[in-house]
């Protein structure tokens, strides 16, 4: 169980590398600790060996369905804040679905996006993990194609 002193982590799954640098200067500036992914692959994996308090994500990866990395990340932590941060407003609709918690856009700014972690920091309390090995991914880290269903 994480202590309530601890610097909370935020894992930012993001494809473009200036975001990336970006959001995770931005927010280690704001006292997080920052870990990144640039793939759906590694966030996922990532889950497993930081346990991080919320994943702020854009949905726009190239490696794997965003559907199958949320699912991938819940295994692990039921409840874990999840943000979608796109500038598609095709995930607003369906974020509901995918027990995600909020769904940000570009175009909102950095303001909002810190506000939002921080409210959902503060009503979330400790995130419940189930670490799992490679195995348990449903074939995961062996499926080579992005839209190739993970779970039968």
């Amino acid at each position: 169980m994480k202590g309530a002193n601890k610097m909370k982590t935020i894992l930012l799954l993001e494809n473009n590398e200036q975001q990336r640098i970006l959001y995770k200067q931005k927010l280690s500036n704001e006292g997080y600790n920052v870990i990144t992914a640039n793939d759906g692959r590694t966030a996922i994996k990532k889950v497993n060996d930081y346990w991080p308090d919320i994943v702020v994500m854009n949905p726009n990866i190239p490696d794997i369905d965003i559907v199958d990395v949320i699912g991938n990340i819940i295994i692990q932590y039921k409840n874990i804040p999840i943000i979608i941060n796109t500038g598609n407003y095709f995930y607003g609709g369906s974020a509901h679905s995918w027990q995600v918690r909020g769904v940000m856009l570009h175009s909102s700014g950095f303001y909002e996006l810190k506000d939002t972690i921080k409210t959902l920091l503060n009503e979330t309390k400790d995130v419940e993990c189930n670490p799992i090995t490679e195995e348990q991914l449903c074939g995961f880290f062996n499926s080579e194609k992005k839209n190739e269903r993970l779970c039968a």
